[in-house]
């Protein structure tokens, strides 16, 4: 999980300054909720150090913003490696014993049967009180835990999922508490980067 996770962080720093608004109402969340210097620099031992990962947890839209940037630019590009154990026909497409199937989710994340604008970057797809959620219900494409498939599902879904979650969560939260940071204006229009 280290390339994946250093993947998820980078991405969100680089979506983050592409859409300023966001990375400001990030920011101010933090901020609202105690996450300042002082507060993460007092964090000397494990239970203090609990409170932060509290403060983190209830920050909706830090998670909002990781969710969007896992959907729009996922680690891992397949998931779900299948091995057909007979021969088989799905939708006209026969498929011989023995072949190894997998599920391409990056598809699935532009997929407009799914997601209302598919290629805008908006943490507010994944916050069921948001305008953008509830106009995306309306429009047909309500939200489903299934289309998201950075991580997998049932018992293929990845262990290290809750671990990775902290992880970017406390990062991003250190990260943008603690530096301003900029990113090249060429890279935010460049194909293949983001």
């Amino acid at each position: 999980g280290t390339e994946t996770s250093s993947h998820g962080i980078l991405s969100s720093l680089y979506f983050l300054k592409k859409h300023p608004e966001t990375h400001s109402k990030l920011v101010k969340e933090l901020q609202d909720n105690g996450v300042t210097k002082e507060f993460i620099l007092s964090q000397k031992d494990s239970e203090s150090g609990r409170k932060i990962l509290d403060i983190i947890q209830d920050c909706d839209y830090l998670n909002c913003c990781i969710k969007e940037v896992l959907r729009i630019d996922s680690p891992t590009v397949e998931v779900f490696h299948y091995s057909a154990l007979d021969d088989i026909t799905i939708r006209d497409v026969q498929i011989p014993k023995g072949t190894i199937m997998r599920t391409e989710i990056h598809s699935v994340h532009y997929m407009e049967k799914y997601w209302k604008d598919p290629s805008v970057f908006k943490p507010e797809r994944h916050n069921p009180d948001s305008d953008f959620f509830n106009q995306s219900k309306t429009e047909g494409k309500p939200y489903n835990h299934f289309i998201k498939g950075s991580f997998g599902h049932g018992t293929r879904t990845c262990p290290g999922q809750t671990f990775a979650m902290i992880e970017l969560k406390v990062i991003l939260a250190v990260l943008l508490t603690f530096m301003d940071y900029e990113i090249d204006e060429e890279l935010f229009t460049q194909e293949g980067v983001g």
